[in-house]
């Protein structure tokens, strides 16, 4: 099991479990280390601590009671969105930015699965786009070609 070092109340702690940083007050934005990082960051960052402050009710929303923790986030593809929507086509471009926006605006409501349909929405609307791309790349290439014959 990681054993992480925090700083909790101006006080430096650990090595210490995730259990034993939440039982001293660890909350997300407490400064931790543990072995392999450059850097202290806050919990919230490390993928593996950050479930710790996620629970869940049962009609959905956060609340901070005993719940089941949320699964990690989904990808947001959001680098992808970008990529493809500056380098392809705009507007289906553009509605997969929003899809991945959406995913961890979801997540952190504590909507694992609008996060999740949001993702696999995200994508789609990547491949869209640069199905898109393929098709219409050539034909610009050859009007252009065309263009260029006739002013000749």
């Amino acid at each position: 099991m990681m054993r992480y070092y925090a700083i909790i109340n101006n006080v430096q702690v650990g090595p210490l479990t995730p259990g034993e940083l939440l039982s001293l007050g660890m909350k997300s934005d407490t400064l931790v280390w543990r072995e392999g990082m450059q850097e202290w960051m806050p919990a919230w960052r490390l993928p593996e601590l950050d479930s710790c402050f996620h629970s869940v009710a049962p009609g959905g929303g956060m609340y901070g009671g005993a719940a089941r923790n949320l699964p990690s986030c989904p990808p947001t593809y959001l680098a992808w969105s970008l990529l493809v929507t500056l380098a392809c086509c705009l507007v289906p471009g553009f509605v997969s930015v929003v899809y991945s926006v959406m995913v961890e605006s979801r997540y952190a409501r504590g909507d694992f699965e609008g996060a999740k349909s949001a993702s696999r929405a995200a994508l789609i609307w990547i491949w869209v786009t640069l199905g898109l791309a393929v098709l219409f790349i050539p034909v610009m290439i050859m009007l252009n070609l065309f263009s260029a014959l006739l002013t000749m």
